[in-house]
């Protein structure tokens, strides 16, 4: 069987990303819904920064070093070579996760009272009594990352893609099925989904691999090689994580309910983001390393800028419908149970500055993707700890202008400075990578999507939104009017995709770049 273009690729990707996301979506529901924006949510939320913070650089220094070290050997077919790259990688894992698991058991209130210098004791109490059972999902789910990908490494996308729903699937089954369950059950439902996610991405590999296995050659020097090169990753993959993990620093100095509202903005925005920005660029990682083995270099430059292209256009409307429609959308999303309206009008300024990041977000993950291929990942970790120290200066200075939407604002100025520095250093290696690509792609998308949706606004803001019935019309009719009126823009602005968008079969043909 053919393996899939990368654009055949990201929509398969889109589709199946977009049930895990809806997924984890769908467990902050229910968490707002049972517990509401409450000290028991910001508790809940602050513990889980850690271990979700660990497991985002892990993660990502994995799926940077290995997948394409694994895709060249795959290219060259050398499985064994491959294999071997893999077990030592999993023995590497494996040392590192549960030592620093167990660092942090004993650590965790001197941690916690350093990531919520403004938690009373009572809150602190039961942030470290929950990060103390999720810290153990850092072992769990960096094998999962581990395993996925391998199987992005050969093109198969299914299981790695599907596996992180069951993670929130766990925990939402506890909240459906008991009306008032205890937060702690809620954490281990967490955990004892992060085991199912592993398994679920072991288990398609145990036929292939077994071939292979033998116990872990740490001192291979493939896999030095990856050590090496993972060690600078681990602060160029800090820069997302690293960020929300400020954010809830400076969040926990302001009133209750500021952490839970960053944190369910965020999941707004990460929902388009994992579906788009995420998909694209794994689906697209393995061809960038494919075609700098095979000395093609003017293939990666294709590739690229097919893939800026298809996000500029998916990501610009849905930024402006998050924007313009931030009060209806939240109040269908969130305002339930003890979910109030007041937390709710917060979470949806949080969500319009929110909206702005997902455009830069998303491009990011794409160039990101370039720097892991040509191995230039000490330069992304330089880049990274720049990021990190800006936003922690923008945190400090529009916290106390704006409270949590400065927050919120300032990862906007973070990730487009991001942008503008990745793109200008990819340059000089591949010419046909420039700022000028993306202005080309991005100005008529980006005023059409401006225009689209004040329109959508307008209509919106015409429309009550009381009840959830009614926010969910005004969301409804906000969305009809901004998708219509965002084509009929870029028809009249000429973009390209847009003459195509009727030709959904042609763009996904082998044709495709």
């Amino acid at each position: 069987m053919s393996r899939p273009t990368w654009l055949q690729a990201s929509f398969l990707l889109m589709g199946l990303t977009l049930l895990s996301r809806l997924m984890g979506y769908f467990r902050d529901t229910m968490v707002a819904l049972r517990f509401g924006a409450s000290a028991t949510t910001d508790a809940y939320l602050i513990a889980f920064t850690l271990p979700s913070y660990l497991v985002g650089i892990i993660s990502g220094a994995i799926n940077a070093v290995l997948l394409p070290q694994v895709a060249r050997r795959l290219a060259q077919d050398d499985q064994s070579g491959a294999w071997r790259l893999v077990m030592g990688a999993v023995g590497w894992v494996t040392i590192a996760t549960l030592a620093l698991v167990g660092l942090l058991e004993l650590l965790a209130p001197v941690v916690l009272h350093l990531l919520a210098p403004g938690f009373r004791p009572p809150e602190l109490a039961l942030a470290v009594s929950l990060a103390r059972i999720l810290l153990f999902y850092v072992f769990f789910s960096s094998l999962a990352y581990l395993f996925g990908a391998v199987l992005n490494a050969h093109h198969r996308f299914v299981y790695a893609a599907l596996a992180p729903s069951l993670m929130s699937g766990a925990a939402v089954a506890v909240m459906l099925f008991m009306a008032h369950p205890p937060i702690h059950l809620v954490a281990l439902a967490l955990l004892v989904g992060s085991v199912l996610q592993l398994l679920v991405q072991l288990l398609p590999l145990l036929g292939q691999g077994l071939r292979y296995l033998a116990w872990p050659r740490l001192a291979d020097p493939g896999v030095r090689h990856m050590v090496r090169l993972s060690v600078p990753t681990f602060a160029s993959n800090s820069v997302g994580s690293g960020n929300v993990m400020i954010d809830r620093i400076f969040g926990s100095t302001l009133a209750t309910g500021s952490i839970a509202a960053l944190a369910f903005a965020d999941r707004v925005v990460q929902v388009p983001f994992g579906v788009f920005g995420a998909a694209v660029s794994t689906a697209l990682f393995p061809r960038f390393a494919e075609a700098l083995e095979s000395k093609q270099p003017e293939r990666l430059v294709r590739a690229f800028a097919g893939g800026v292209r298809l996000i500029v256009l998916i990501t610009f409307p849905v930024a402006a419908l998050m924007l313009f429609l931030a009060p209806p959308l939240i109040d269908l999303l969130f305002r339930h149970g003890a979910f109030t309206q007041q937390a709710a009008n917060l979470t949806a300024l949080c969500l319009r500055a929110y909206a702005l990041a997902l455009i830069p977000y998303s491009l990011n993950m794409v160039m990101m993707r370039v720097y892991y291929s040509l191995e230039r990942t000490a330069e992304l970790a330089l880049l990274g700890v720049g990021m990190l120290a800006l936003n922690a200066i923008g945190d400090a200075i529009l916290v106390r202008l704006m409270g949590a939407p400065g927050i919120a604002l300032a990862t906007v100025l973070v990730e487009g400075s991001f942008s503008l520095l990745l793109i200008s250093r990819l340059r000089p290696r591949l010419p046909g990578l420039g700022l000028r690509t993306l202005l080309r792609a991005a100005w008529p998308v980006g005023l059409a999507a401006v225009l689209s949706g004040a329109l959508a606004a307008g209509l919106g803001g015409l429309l009550p939104t009381a009840s959830t019935v009614q926010a969910a019309v005004a969301t409804a009719a906000g969305v009809l009017v901004l998708a219509v009126s965002f084509y009929l823009f870029c028809r009249l602005f000429r973009v390209p995709e847009a003459r195509r968008m009727g030709e959904l079969r042609a763009l996904l043909s082998n044709r495709a770049p």
